[in-house]
């Protein structure tokens, strides 16, 4: 057999590779014990008279048993049995009297046949031991971990993190066992590889000096590694992520991180630390998104120079000394304070992705849901909102008169929904003198000269006449003004209109937005 001998696992993601085996079946038994010799056959008497009968010869003595043979180890090959000793040969057997035939003597009694030895134990794999396809025999401290060839292994003072680096090809894992590495690990040129160092509690004990990604790197990812040097550089091409990382600064060695040049691929810290020494620089050259989440930055600096705020995304993070500008919020982010902003925002509403469309978000409009669409983009009240703009009654200064004349004139309306109804309600006092006629009230855009809406009234008498009005017009998508004048003209041209001192308006500016407007 052979001995592997004595070893011991203290950490859950160690392992050991045992090499090559060939498994074979149970031990093999026992020789058979030898077979003990024939007594020998008495002599004829000689012939003559028939003398009495000769004694029986005795009987060979019985062979003693042969010894059991060993027990086989446990998986090996069982040894073989000791072979059973022989046994004695039979006394012969007396002559007979002469003339009478002797008896033959008993044939002595064969050796009694050894023991045969126990069959060898079959082979059981142990709680983590596994052998693969190709006889490989391994071990480690979790079964759930299956190390393959694809597995490398950083021991301190045994290896280093930078040679089984160079070394990797994908798929390659690459395991740190605990420890404080003096090493600048650099990633180039390098696709799909890990290195994982080992957790305990909530804090890595796995320490390194300074990280570089760079070349064409793509899908890295990095577990549970402090870093603590003065310079952190992330770029390549991206698909990396990064759980449970510890960057550490410190007052005589401040660390900055440069996060994002020339990446084309998104990356992910999640649950990832950064103390008050750390700067974190995004780079105008960020091609695609980082998201971090979980993470704590302990009032670490954060520079965003990434070109829209879409390309980084702060989702339930904390220790921030104010809340990125240049960037989505989503979920709780707490400051440094203990502050915390509990929803999603952005400083650029461009873009805003409701129900698979790209949409802006316009001035005076919220996102809402009606509870069944999903999210929308309303104007403030809603989708039958009405809203007062503008509010005024008085008496008139001075006397006019003519057969047309102004009643009312406005520059410059502001409007608050845009593109929206606004309807103008007026009502004014004026005197008519000569006979009955047809007054037409217009609302004229005085910016254009283009008449928005008449009214036609047959008013009789040489009285005072009030005539409440409802204007309603459309102001353009994207224009918040209107200048308007609100005229009465008769149509015979025989009657004078006249407003005086005595007489009075009011006007209401309303918008609304009915449902399908």
């Amino acid at each position: 057999m052979a001995y592997i001998g004595n070893f011991s696992i203290s950490d859950r993601t160690d392992g050991l590779y045992l090499g090559q085996v060939s498994i074979v079946g149970g031990g093999v038994s026992g020789a058979t014990g030898a077979t003990g010799d024939t007594g020998a056959t008495g002599a004829t008497g000689a012939t003559g008279a028939t003398g009495d009968t000769g004694m029986t010869g005795a009987t060979g003595a019985t062979g003693d048993t042969g010894m059991t043979g060993a027990t086989g180890a446990t998986g090996d090959t069982g040894m073989t049995g000791a072979t059973g000793a022989t046994g004695a040969t039979g006394e012969t057997g007396m002559t007979g009297a002469t003339g009478a035939t002797g008896s033959q003597g008993e044939t002595g009694s064969q050796g009694a046949t050894g023991a045969t030895g126990d069959t060898g134990m079959s082979y059981t794999i142990g709680t983590g031991l596994a052998v693969d396809l190709s006889n490989n025999l391994y071990t480690v401290g979790n079964p759930n971990i299956q190390l393959t060839t694809a597995s490398k292994y950083v021991n301190d003072n045994v290896n280093t993190i930078q040679s089984q680096i160079d070394s990797a090809t994908a798929p390659d894992v690459i395991y740190i066992s605990a420890g404080s590495y003096n090493e600048n690990i650099v990633i180039n040129n390098k696709n799909n590889i890990a290195l994982q160092a080992p957790i305990v509690g909530a804090s890595t004990i796995c320490e390194v000096n300074n990280l570089t990604i760079s070349g064409t790197s793509e899908t890295i990812r990095i577990i549970n590694l402090q870093i603590q040097g003065a310079t952190v550089n992330i770029a390549g091409v991206g698909a990396f992520i990064f759980n449970r990382l510890v960057f550490q600064g410190s007052v005589g060695t401040p660390q900055t991180i440069n996060i994002g040049a020339g990446v084309s691929k998104y990356m992910t810290f999640e649950n990832c630390e950064w103390n008050q020494y750390c700067t974190i620089n995004i780079s105008p050259f960020l091609g695609n998104v980082i998201y971090f989440i979980n993470c704590n930055f302990g009032g670490a600096a954060i520079n965003l120079s990434n070109v829209y705020p879409l390309q980084v995304i702060f989702n339930n993070c904390a220790g921030h000394t104010a809340l990125p500008t240049n960037a989505i919020l989503i979920g709780m982010n707490v400051l440094t304070t203990g502050e915390s902003q509990n929803n999603a925002t952005t400083t650029d509403t461009r873009y805003f992705n409701i129900n698979g469309s790209s949409t802006s978000l316009s001035t005076n409009q919220v996102l809402t849901t009606d509870g069944v669409s999903g999210l929308k983009l309303t104007e403030i009240g809603g989708p039958s909102s009405f809203y007062n703009v503008f509010y005024e009654t008085q008496q008139y200064s001075g006397t006019t008169s003519g057969t047309t004349i102004s009643l009312y004139t406005k520059a410059e309306q502001g409007n608050i929904l845009d593109g929206k109804r606004m309807v103008i309600n007026f009502n004014s006092n004026f005197s008519i003198t000569g006979t009955p006629t047809t007054a037409i009230f217009s609302l004229i855009n005085t910016s254009t000269s283009v008449v928005l809406q008449t009214f036609r009234q047959r008013l009789t008498g040489t009285s005072h006449h009030s005539v409440p009005l409802q204007f309603n017009t459309v102001i353009p998508e994207g224009q918040y003004t209107l200048s308007y004048k609100i005229e009465i003209t008769t149509v015979s041209g025989t009657s004078t209109i006249t407003t005086d001192t005595d007489d009075s308006y009011s006007i209401m500016v309303n918008q609304i937005q009915p449902t399908g407007f």
